[in-house]
């Protein structure tokens, strides 16, 4: 099945032609596509508009440039990919104390539970920085769950070499 992929960016300097614009936006299409999980399957069609027409960048101040291309689904696309299920501000949020454990997606909890693992930190101390229950038990209890569920392991497996040493 074929699908219509649109990329915009925004024109941040005058002096630059359209033709310049287009060269440099084209070396980046296929990094796009890729992100998004799409391979481009024809050429683009080239536009520029005012900011204030374009759906999503309304309050843009300038304008912006377009490419509309078809495209196919790439089938090794996978659902889970932690660049796109991971917000880095919300895992910031999260260590900051502004948000619950209960408020992020689950590979936002994975991540946060393995980086504090790797920190050093125990389920108590987890399930409390993430404030993911009202009391330390509660939450200590949360945070085993979640790691046997997900099987993430309190350390990291030993290897022949580390064990005979």
């Amino acid at each position: 099945m074929s699908h219509i992929l649109q990329i915009v960016w925004p024109i941040t300097d005058d002096h630059y032609t359209r033709s310049e614009l287009i060269e440099e936006a084209t070396r980046l299409l296929d990094h796009y596509a890729a992100d998004l999980g799409a391979i481009i399957s024809g050429p683009p069609l080239w536009l520029i508009f005012p900011a204030a027409d374009v759906p999503g960048w309304t309050t843009y101040p300038g304008s912006v440039l377009v490419a509309r291309m078809p495209a196919i689904q790439d089938e090794e696309f996978t659902a889970w990919r932690a660049r796109r299920d991971i917000d880095p501000i919300r895992i910031e949020q999260a260590l900051a104390g502004q948000i619950t454990a209960r408020q992020l997606g689950t590979a936002e909890k994975r991540h946060l539970v393995e980086r504090l693992i790797a920190d050093g930190l125990d389920d108590t101390a987890i399930g409390v920085r993430l404030r993911w229950s009202d009391t330390p038990r509660k939450a200590r209890n949360c945070v085993l769950r979640f790691r046997t569920w997900h099987q993430i392991r309190r350390e990291a497996p030993r290897t022949d070499a580390a064990a005979a040493a």
